[in-house]
């Protein structure tokens, strides 16, 4: 019987295999049959790191196989957070293995992504979302972590792995495309940087961006926050960590927005601030290409643009 997924051992293949959906959907056709469920038209979901198959009413994330798996986090995640916040976020439904590559069926939320709905937000709807994530992520890092989850063991101590984005960034800026001036500005800025402790403990999205977070419409044809989503980088880690890609995504220029999240969230201290913009400046996807430098003439400036509350 032919194989429906190809065989990938490189980053090189896996850019190849994801420019065609075609093995994809026969993939995720013959996963949902295995578990008695159905789905219809099957279409690929944006252009992450694993391959995610959006299908009716489910969905089915496949996990590269070269890659250390995070499958059983994701599942962990999805399953320890269930019912539990004022939002909804994924069930899972099942789980298996396809030819080598792990996967996860999980149903499918409503919702748009707030990437796409931000443009059309009114002023007032913009401050009511930014009030919700706020109360969402106090709910969130208020979820206890049990001692045994593989949610702790995904980064064991937080001084090392902060420590170690501050050892390679200048390679990691250079590597990302970061204009060299701006390298040897960030450089300067972070030669004196220590880590200094603070509370580790706390369930973190880590890569909450506005991607990962759904708005619906209300009754009254208000947006309002509905769901989050995409838990492949969970882990225990410093709570400041899940503002930095909102504030440098989202909230730029808008120190109101800011504001009333840190307010709903229930910290507003300039220590916590500070510990934002150290995780916006070492965030393991981060790099200040990513973010709009234009007037900016150095490193303080980033903090006013995109950290400050006014």
């Amino acid at each position: 019987m032919a194989k429906l997924l190809p065989i990938v051992t490189s980053e090189h293949e896996l850019l190849e295999i994801h420019r065609d959906p075609t093995p994809w959907i026969a993939a995720a056709t013959a996963a949902v049959r295995q578990h008695g469920l159905n789905a219809s038209t099957w279409t690929r979901a944006g252009d992450g790191s694993q391959i995610v198959m959006l299908g009716g009413d489910v969905i089915v994330k496949f996990y590269v196989p070269f890659w250390p798996s995070p499958i059983e986090v994701e599942a962990e995640a999805m399953e320890l957070l269930a019912g539990r916040l004022d939002v909804e976020t994924p069930q899972v439904l099942a789980r298996g293995a396809l030819e080598g590559w792990d996967y996860l069926i999980m149903d499918r939320l409503q919702g748009t992504a707030l990437r796409d709905v931000a443009p059309e937000l009114s002023r007032s709807e913009s401050l009511q979302v930014a009030e919700s994530i706020g109360t969402l992520l106090r709910q969130l890092h208020q979820i206890e972590v049990p001692e045994a989850a593989r949610l702790r063991q995904v980064v064991s101590d937080w001084g090392a792995f902060l420590t170690s984005q501050w050892e390679q960034r200048a390679e990691l800026e250079e590597a990302r495309k970061t204009p060299p001036e701006w390298i040897a500005r960030l450089i300067e800025h972070l030669s004196d940087w220590r880590y200094e402790e603070r509370p580790t403990a706390t369930f973190i999205h880590a890569d909450l961006t506005h991607d990962h977070l759904l708005l619906s419409r209300s009754a009254s044809g208000r947006w309002r926050l509905s769901g989050l989503i995409d838990f492949g980088d969970a882990k225990t880690g410093d709570a400041a960590y899940d503002f930095a890609a909102l504030f440098g995504f989202w909230t730029s220029r808008r120190p109101d927005l800011r504001r009333a999240m840190l307010e709903h969230y229930g910290d507003t201290s300039d220590r916590f601030q500070s510990r934002i913009f150290e995780s916006l400046l070492l965030h393991e996807f981060g790099r200040l290409a990513l973010f709009d430098l234009t007037g900016l003439s150095n490193i303080a400036d980033i903090e006013h643009r995109y950290v400050a509350i006014g």
